[in-house]
């Protein structure tokens, strides 16, 4: 856990609209009135209609509300340099709602009387403060008739010597200004001449996304960011899944992280099983330094990757080959592919390689393997799921993939279970 100096909460706090008006000699008092509180990820801070005895400031973390005890379905998140709480104290009642952290949090847990008495001693402090809870509300009602996406804080932890951070921000620059993406590295930090948690806060409170750009180093803007981070994109070279950063991997964190291996040479890849034993990682992306996987990258880091699913229904999946032709014709990028049964072996192959020629060859390999079965009467099995056994299907995949496994298509690539229930999958 990052551990914040007195100064340096204090310093936070007076960024903070309501907290501005007042001396450092009174946010100390505050201050020494009040716990500073860790929290590991997933901690219940208080339940629905449990009393509201505090008010609760987040110092650095991320905390999720829920309607219920049950923490199924989100209705809002607070994150860093915001209160909690405040407005049930204000209304007197208990808590509307169940409070958790999605990731390690700093609080500072302030007792009600503390707070109302610091506020009570300057009505026009606390009428702002009524003001700034009802447009938060606002805001909060305004958010639960619209999806977004969940995470704002995102990090790219880059470890290729290979590559250089100037490659990322190139290429994400002009999808980013489309989408008020916000882009920050330590040049744009030092740039600032803000101290960090300024810096953070003022991140905090743009609209649209943060992506932050590390490399390896024990700077304080490392620190600071990783402790900051809701989602990290690990990018390492193929050969360096026993060098993985400890300061990255560490499980107590339950971050989420996606591995981004980088390739020198083209496919086929290898070894992608090899990440996942040294840690649970979200998902894998094959990476080289191409343009079209810079924008592949950068969509799933900003909630926008496209998918692909193929539809099942026997020979009615490899009707698909012209849809797939007008989609590659039409250069619409696609980030991951999956299907059921028959549609399945189709997005193997378009997935396998994402351009005609060759998703061609594969197709018509697979179609050769299906002719030369013609000759063997068909197997038919109990239609529970299905008319045929999955035999040759399986075998036809066993033909044109022989030992290779998902995990190692370039491509992201989904499938039902019941086709390949013999393949070699994690």
């Amino acid at each position: 856990m990052f551990l914040f100096k007195n100064d340096e909460i204090i310093d936070r706090l007076k960024t903070y609209p309501i907290f501005s008006h007042f001396s450092f000699l009174s946010l100390e008092k505050l201050l020494a009135e009040s716990e500073l509180i860790d929290m590991p990820p997933a901690s219940i801070l208080f339940e629905i209609h449990d009393p509201s005895e505090h008010i609760y400031y987040i110092i650095d973390g991320y905390v999720e509300l829920f309607p219920s005890k049950v923490c199924d379905h989100k209705i809002a998140s607070v994150r860093s340099g915001n209160l909690l709480g405040e407005t049930s104290i204000l209304a007197n009642e208990p808590h509307s709602f169940t409070a958790r952290t999605n990731k390690k949090s700093q609080l500072l847990k302030i007792p009600k009387s503390v707070f109302l008495k610091f506020f009570e001693e300057d009505p026009e402090v606390l009428m702002q403060l009524t003001q700034f809870v009802a447009k938060r509300l606002r805001r909060m009602v305004m958010g639960l008739t619209t999806e977004s996406y969940p995470f704002k804080n995102i990090v790219l932890y880059n470890t290729v010597p290979e590559l250089s951070l100037e490659s990322f921000k190139y290429y994400f620059k002009e999808p980013a200004l489309q989408d008020n993406t916000h882009i920050y590295d330590k040049k744009s930090f030092i740039d600032s001449k803000l101290d960090i948690l300024p810096f953070l806060f003022q991140s905090e409170n743009t609209t649209g996304i943060n992506l932050f750009f590390l490399e390896p180093d024990d700077s304080t803007w490392n620190q600071h960011i990783l402790f900051h981070a809701e989602y990290i994109y690990l990018v390492v070279a193929e050969e360096t899944w026993e060098q993985l950063p400890d300061e990255i991997l560490n499980k107590e964190s339950a971050l989420c992280c996606d591995i981004v291996i980088w390739h020198k040479n083209p496919p086929p890849y290898n070894n992608t099983q090899e990440f996942y034993a040294r840690y649970p990682f979200k998902r894998h992306h094959h990476f080289r330094d191409i343009a079209n996987h810079y924008l592949r990258l950068y969509r799933y880091m900003t909630g926008q990757a496209i998918g692909l699913v193929i539809g099942a229904g026997g020979f009615k999946g490899y009707a698909h080959y012209g849809i797939i032709k007008a989609i590659l014709e039409s250069d619409i990028p696609i980030d991951c592919i999956g299907g059921c049964s028959f549609g399945a072996a189709i997005g193997a192959a378009l997935a396998e390689n994402f351009e005609w020629e060759a998703f061609k060859t594969i197709y018509e390999n697979s179609i050769g393997q299906l002719k030369n079965k013609k000759r063997y009467k068909l197997p038919f099995t109990i239609p529970i799921t299905s008319l045929l056994s999955g035999e040759i299907a399986t075998s036809m995949l066993q033909n044109v993939y022989q030992d290779r496994y998902i995990d190692d298509i370039p491509i992201n690539f989904f499938v039902s279970p019941l086709i390949f229930q013999h393949a070699k999958k994690k």
